[in-house]
């Protein structure tokens, strides 16, 4: 799929995203989020999602929190979840 013969989708990157931050390869995932923006594949809030939490999950919250932001300033409303865990980022709190 990623070879170029058949373009993937927002929900073939989030599933791989998700799948790279579940086995600790945040940097992977990191690395195919640029990849997806720059083919012009547009990050939706599962996607948002997906790799926010799966950054919280490999002791990457700072940088799950960066993300969080961009998705705030691109109107996009967080779940739950992402509200619940913001202000303890902020707040330097392990969660």
């Amino acid at each position: 799929m990623i070879d170029g013969t058949i373009e993937p989708t927002i929900v073939t990157y989030t599933t791989l995203i998700d799948g790279l931050c579940s086995t600790g390869k945040h940097d992977e995932a990191l690395v195919l989020w640029e990849e997806m923006e720059k083919k012009g594949c547009i990050p939706n809030r599962i996607a948002y999602m997906a790799l926010i939490s799966g950054l919280c999950k490999c002791n990457k919250a700072d940088i799950g929190l960066d993300y969080f932001h961009e998705m705030e300033e691109k109107e996009m409303k967080p779940d739950v979840f992402q509200k619940m865990l913001a202000p303890e980022r902020r707040n330097n709190k392990d969660v």
